[in-house]
């Protein structure tokens, strides 16, 4: 069965692809084309973040609605941990241009 239906995918977009070279469309006018297709219908869109949801659900990452309080609690903490030490980064980062600056003119 999937066979069949993998083979059947496979012919379908051969077809449309031999469809546009016989209408003689090129790579650019595809592209602008079906950008124009996908996000008229919503499926651009919907791919992206059908892919995030897929990821998310290989991952085991619970939805925001399906997560306790303390789960949440939680992942806030460690979400300020981060940006703090983001915040260190910069600071440490900006201490020391300015002590290889002020060094450069002794």
């Amino acid at each position: 069965m999937h066979l069949s239906g993998g083979t059947g995918i496979v012919l379908f977009w051969r077809g449309i692809w031999h469809l546009a070279d016989e209408y003689g469309i090129t790579s650019w006018e595809s592209l602008i084309l079906s950008v124009i297709i996908l996000l008229l219908t919503g499926t651009f869109v919907s791919f992206f973040i059908g892919e995030q949801i897929l990821i998310s659900g290989l991952r085991e990452e619970k939805k925001t609605d399906e997560k306790t309080e303390e789960e949440i609690e939680e992942e806030s903490r460690r979400i300020k941990r981060v940006i703090e030490e983001i915040d260190l980064i910069r600071k440490d980062g900006f201490r020391n241009k300015r002590k290889n600056f002020s060094s450069s003119f002794y």
